[in-house]
């Protein structure tokens, strides 16, 4: 956003001879130096405002589609949960691992259908991610709607126990976090409430948020 878009007030109009108090110029040196959405990140995240999201994929490398997706809050309700037609063949490796087919996709709707329904959801929230830095790069504009989105893997990584080869995953993170799963493993529901289950026990346990962060 441009200056011109949040100019200085008007304060000639309000306070006739006064000069402007010292609070409202600052909060307009702020607004012109940072912009709006700085002003509003300012407000405590309450639990409710936190979400966490979980895709499957056609795989890891080149060009990767979106299967599946699931967001859910805090309380593990389910606010969206649907397969996606990658419109492009699922490679047997990734079937392998999640289990969808490429029959599984036909007839779901594709990303660009469902973006404005996952925009609506995250909207101004936290948004979770287990390893933020695969999935948020498979959205437009990297879900830039949110007011954040953080790592949960990174977060865990601030433990121990997450040192070593292969310690870092969900599952060992679950594990640790004493997640009953619900549903299989590698799909996106039963994965994005694993990720809840994790962010909760790093709450509990007073892990800082340093470095979970995206630079959206």
């Amino acid at each position: 956003m441009s200056e011109n878009t949040f100019p200085l007030n008007d304060t000639s109009s309000r306070h006739s001879s006064a000069e402007p108090t010292f609070l409202s110029t600052l909060h307009s040196w702020v607004r012109r130096r940072l912009g709006a959405a700085a002003l509003r990140s300012t407000a405590p995240i309450r639990a409710g405002d936190t979400l966490f999201l979980d895709t499957e994929t056609t795989g890891l490398h080149g060009h990767i589609g979106i299967v599946e997706i699931a967001i859910v809050d805090q309380d593990g309700n389910v606010l969206i949960d649907t397969l996606v037609n990658p419109e492009m063949p699922i490679p047997a490796q990734a079937t392998a691992i999640h289990h969808i087919t490429d029959a599984d996709v036909v007839g779901a709707p594709a990303l660009a259908e469902i973006m404005p329904r996952v925009n609506q959801i995250i909207r101004g929230k936290r948004v979770v991610i287990f390893n933020r830095s695969y999935d948020q790069r498979l959205f437009p504009c990297r879900l830039n709607q949110a007011r954040s989105v953080h790592c949960a893997m990174l977060r865990f990584g601030q433990l121990s126990i997450a040192s070593g080869r292969g310690n870092g995953t969900l599952a060992s993170a679950a594990a640790w976090a004493g997640h009953v799963w619900t549903g299989s493993p590698h799909r996106a529901l039963a994965d994005s409430l694993a990720a809840a289950s994790v962010w909760r026990s790093l709450d509990a346990a007073q892990i800082p948020l340093r470095d979970t962060r995206g630079n959206l």
